[in-house]
């Protein structure tokens, strides 16, 4: 009985070194404000606004971009796969793609 009790005790000391509650609640407050500057950022630029999941596949292709650049690089590829004038007609499906992540969201006004 004492050998599991110093076990666990080992256990618990060992786990008490990694992220707290309070660790991955900041981290994912931080992430959510990320996403949303740069929501708010493509909509500002473009009209568009990307899912979440979205820019979070893209924050794991490349890290270091600012939230603008990251809302400029979406609208310029979204820009690039609209329709052009007289060919709406063949409906050939493109999707707008940054850093290899396929852009998913929509238009708003």
């Amino acid at each position: 009985m004492k050998l599991r009790s110093i076990v666990v005790a080992c256990v618990a000391l060992s786990l008490a070194g990694c992220v707290t509650p309070a660790q991955v609640s900041e981290k994912t407050r931080e992430a959510k404000a990320t996403v949303a500057q740069v929501q708010n950022a493509a909509r500002t630029i473009c009209s568009y606004v990307p899912t979440a999941a979205t820019i979070a596949a893209l924050f794991n292709t490349q890290a270091g971009q600012s939230a603008s650049a990251w809302g400029s690089a979406i609208c310029e590829a979204v820009d690039l796969v609209a329709p052009l004038p007289g060919f709406a007609l063949l409906n050939v499906p493109r999707d707008p793609v940054v850093n290899g992540v396929i852009i998913k969201g929509a238009f708003v006004k």
